[in-house]
């Protein structure tokens, strides 16, 4: 039987959580108005960068997105994303602009570590409307029906090829 697929909503409350007790420590992106990151192992050998948008006191995430090397994809190192946006700052254009954001940081990082090309890769719940937009939008790629090999979901799959030297904005 079928499970759910994975949702970042989950990982942004917890993400939340952590921030009001002081257990993670935010690093204002260069370049970025409110844009704030954090940079740890999401499971051994595993790299994950975290961006958030925050309120003005830094207490409270109004978006969120969560970035992970996922192997590699024809030659290129791959980042699965996944994001969230609060409910009560839903429809202000965070989510698209936090995945934009987020998107464009790695890009700069893979150039100044000498890495040509990222593969941006994001699978979404074909339940998931917004979030399908969000990633139509901020991505410009077509999706490929799948099937979600975590849940057996039906799902979207967006795949990016970039060159580092590139933005998306």
């Amino acid at each position: 039987m079928p499970s759910e697929m994975v949702n970042p909503h989950d990982s942004l409350v917890s993400f939340q959580e952590c921030i009001l007790q002081g257990m993670i420590p935010l690093a204002k992106v260069p370049g970025y108005s409110n844009l704030y990151s954090y940079v740890d192992e999401a499971s051994p050998g595993v790299m994950r960068f975290t961006y958030a948008r925050m309120t003005d006191d830094r207490r409270t995430v109004k978006a969120f997105c969560s970035c992970v090397k996922n192997g590699f994809h024809d030659g290129h190192p791959c980042i699965s994303i996944g994001y969230a946006v609060p409910e009560q700052y839903r429809n202000r254009g965070y989510g698209t602009a936090i995945v934009k954001e987020a998107v464009n940081d790695l890009l700069s990082q893979a150039h100044k570590g000498g890495i040509p090309h990222i593969v941006i890769d994001s699978v979404v719940s074909k339940e998931n409307v917004a979030s399908q937009r969000v990633t139509e939008s901020a991505l410009q790629v077509i999706r490929e029906s799948i099937i979600d090999t975590e849940s057996g979901q039906p799902a979207f799959q967006y795949t990016a090829v970039y060159s580092t030297v590139e933005s998306i904005l």
